[in-house]
């Protein structure tokens, strides 16, 4: 069973196998995560290949491509190179998700939403993205000012407390 929660990700090691549009769309959050991203694939997309953020390594996958890496995707649309991927990554106690839904998964994202010091975050345990993008946008969208200031005020209250607590 999966549980949500927020990982400091910044700085740390991410490998992405698979070149294309899926591979992109999933680079992107790593990316806002500022995490070091390196590509593995025999051929890229044009966002990805031109984006100076990403390391792109032309080549087939190989494990040798998990040394010092904390977190891997497979978004490839070859379900036994997944399955590989899947397994040499448990060997290492490595973070994988694998993008073809034949193959477990350590984690999937979460459809989210921010607005000032407030993050929405929505799943379907993968089942339905749509609806999970659907209603965080609905959710972030139907905010009120007055929360958003009960929000601050709250945010005041607990570090007033915390610093009387040291």
């Amino acid at each position: 069973m999966a549980i949500p929660l927020m990982l400091n990700l910044k700085g740390k090691n991410a490998l992405i196998i698979g070149g294309g549009n899926i591979a992109y769309r999933k680079i992107q959050s790593l990316l806002k995560a500022e995490m070091k991203i390196t590509c593995i694939s025999p051929r890229f997309n044009n966002k990805i290949s031109h984006d100076t953020r990403i390391s792109c390594i032309k080549s087939i996958y190989e494990s040798k491509y998990l040394d010092n890496i904390q977190l891997v995707i497979s978004a490839t649309d070859d379900v036994e190179v997944n399955n590989r991927v899947y397994n040499d990554c448990r060997k290492r106690n490595c973070l994988c998700m694998t993008v073809d839904k034949k193959n477990p998964s350590d984690f999937s994202f979460m459809a989210t939403r921010e607005i000032e010091k407030l993050v929405i975050a929505v799943s379907t345990y993968g089942e339905s993205p749509m609806f999970s993008k659907y209603l965080a946008e609905h959710i972030i969208n139907n905010i009120e000012n007055e929360q958003l200031e009960l929000l601050e005020k709250m945010i005041i209250e607990r570090k007033e407390k915390l610093n009387r607590d040291v």
